[in-house]
């Protein structure tokens, strides 16, 4: 599906970019890891996770997705984090694109992210999420498929 190796494909992704929160001056540097953890043959439904740090910070935030009901260019895609709980939400994808957007007003959560293909096979990301206490996150980034496995990985495939 596609020519995307992000996300339809499997393997890790790194990145790298800067979180804007309105009311405050500083940008913050982030830092991002994506793993494809199950991919359906048949493109039906696969999922990813996502780990994201702000640099010069302990904690790490995890978000794990289910994307699924494929229908051409359109899908669903559901993020589940400590944050939000379970969010819904629809995407689109193309030959450059893949994005989706969440509006739940029940949560008073809403927010789109996209990423674009580009000439050198890495990607561009942009997002922006607003909550009901009009808490407003900007983020632009960049990520690329990574190369070598980390330590820490190679010693997990041998546990």
């Amino acid at each position: 599906m596609f020519n995307h190796l992000f996300l339809f494909q499997p393997g890790c992704w790194i990145g790298e970019g800067k979180i804007q929160l309105n009311g405050f001056d500083d940008q913050l540097v982030f830092f991002t890891r994506w793993k494809t953890l199950h991919i359906d043959p048949d493109f039906r439904e696969f999922e990813a996770s996502q780990e994201v740090q702000i640099a010069g910070h302990t904690d790490m935030m995890f978000n794990h997705f289910l994307f699924t009901q494929f229908n051409q260019k359109k899908f669903e895609v559901i993020l589940e984090n400590q944050t939000w709980g379970e969010v819904k939400g629809v995407g689109m994808v193309d030959d450059k694109f893949i994005g989706w957007e969440f509006r739940d007003t029940e949560l008073g959560f809403e927010g789109y992210e996209y990423y674009e293909l580009q000439d050198d096979a890495t990607y561009t990301m942009k997002a922006e999420y607003v909550s009901k206490d009009e808490l407003r996150t900007l983020i632009e980034g960049k990520i690329w498929k990574q190369l070598a496995k980390t330590k820490s990985e190679m010693q997990e495939k041998q546990v």
